[in-house]
């Protein structure tokens, strides 16, 4: 035990949390008070993520929006789903925690999915960061920081491929 060098395990987590951070290293701002409100962000989904966290805190499964138009049926909207899991559990947070947790937490999972999914081509480990590093501040993913179903849903794309990979 005492002669080994460290194991390949630490090796992954050291790379992962690398990856992780550096690829959060755009949302610094958000430390600060600094949010992306601008757009479909400010128009859309923080209306609706508020409306959906004033009705979860009060156990309400937010069927109808009465503040939009004449009304909405906002459950059915395609924008953010209400149950999705992640949003889910942070939307017992204050909207200005959870949205910056939200983005942080998902490009983090799109940069360790995009590494994991490089490291499945046997490449090293210097490329894999390379590829996550450009995949998660691309600007196919930046561009959609104020589409947040998008932003989000981009997050998962290195895992559904990695599970594709796998799978066959």
């Amino acid at each position: 035990i005492w002669g080994r060098g460290p194991s390949p395990q630490a090796g992954v987590r050291a790379v992962v949390a690398l990856v992780t951070i550096l690829a959060s290293l755009p949302l610094i701002p958000l430390l600060f008070g600094y949010f992306p409100a601008a757009g479909d962000m400010r128009d859309v989904f923080i209306p609706l993520e508020t409306f959906f966290h004033e009705q979860q805190i009060q156990g309400n499964i937010p069927a109808w929006n009465p503040s939009v138009s004449f009304g909405f049926p906002v459950i059915a909207s395609a924008q953010i789903g209400f149950f999705y899991p992640v949003l889910f559990i942070l939307r017992f947070l204050p909207i200005y925690l959870e949205l910056p947790i939200a983005l942080t937490l998902h490009v983090a999972f799109c940069a360790i999915g995009t590494f994991l999914f490089a490291r499945r081509f046997h490449i090293s480990k210097e490329a894999a960061i390379i590829a996550a590093l450009s995949f998660s501040l691309s600007q196919f993913v930046w561009q959609h920081l104020t589409h947040l179903n998008i932003f989000l849903a981009v997050a998962w794309f290195p895992w559904q491929m990695w599970a594709v990979d796998i799978l066959f």
